[in-house]
């Protein structure tokens, strides 16, 4: 969940409402790129970005959230993807960015240096299953 979503749910139970999506249906795309950026590090580490394995079952569902909200916390095996891609690290850094308005676009996820080998007008012209 994008930080920006839980800091909605909070203000929304301080308020006493019932749900905070209830007030806003839906933050835009970059909520959709916080979650691309959740699903790509977990293809790479087959692990979750913000759960941090300590303790016998790993991360509480609150200690998940803090780590999410947290500006300074950087999940644990992003070095590791750093080693072995550097371009993907930075992708990923630009995807777990906070604060939405600095977050990259798609635009900008387009033109990356991950994806600088992908022809995009040729994946835009492929036929959907």
């Amino acid at each position: 969940m994008a930080p920006e979503l839980i800091s909605q749910a909070i203000r929304a139970r301080r308020k006493k409402k019932s749900s905070a999506r209830a007030s806003k249906p839906y933050d835009g795309e970059a909520v959709d790129w916080w979650g691309f950026g959740v699903l790509f590090y977990n293809m790479l580490t087959a692990r979750h970005p913000f759960v941090t394995g300590k303790g016998a079952s790993g991360n509480t569902r609150l200690e998940t959230l803090q780590n999410i909200l947290n500006d300074s916390f950087v999940p644990v095996h992003l070095r590791d993807v750093g080693k072995a891609s550097s371009s993907a690290e930075k992708l990923l850094r630009g995807l777990f960015r906070r604060d939405p308005k600095r977050r990259l676009t798609s635009s900008q996820i387009r033109h990356h240096e991950f994806f600088k080998k992908i022809d995009w007008n040729v994946v835009l012209k492929m036929e959907k299953p």
